[in-house]
């Protein structure tokens, strides 16, 4: 189901932005510790509701309504990770200049103008430990 047709979801539209969601890491020096409110890069992501039964574990969830936005689910002899927020976007997901060619990559990808700018940005800056959580723990669920 899409976030932002969700009760309490902090946008309400398909445009491209930054959220808040509150990530539990899995690995590291972090193992265990949730961050409460991290920016990360949204394109009208996804939201996923578990049953009573579900074997899933989450990882983090939207900040505003508490609804799940990323999850590790067992699936056949493995795992497979589910995230509606992108943490792997990095710095040319948000602003670049013109004529830069990472902005007609970026571009391309979010399937806009090749003369429209991104004007998006990450209050807290782009960091990059919750995309590496989210591999490494899916690693780890596979072994």
């Amino acid at each position: 189901m899409r976030e932002v047709d969700q009760k309490g979801a902090q946008v309400d539209d398909e445009e491209d932005t930054t959220i808040q969601i509150d990530w539990t890491f899995s690995t590291g020096d972090k193992r265990g510790k949730t961050e409460s409110r991290r920016w990360l890069y949204f394109q009208d992501g996804a939201a996923f509701r578990l049953s009573s039964k579900s074997s899933s574990k989450v990882l983090g969830r939207y900040s505003s309504n508490g609804d799940v936005a990323a999850i590790l689910s067992p699936f056949g002899k493995g795992w497979v990770a589910n995230v509606g927020p992108h943490p792997e976007a990095d710095e040319t997901w948000c602003k670049s200049s013109p004529g830069d060619i990472s902005r007609t990559i970026k571009s391309k990808r979010l399937n806009r103008p090749a003369d429209e700018e991104a004007e998006i940005t990450n209050p807290e800056g782009v960091r990059n430990d919750i995309g590496r959580d989210l591999v490494q723990a899916l690693v780890s669920a596979s072994k």
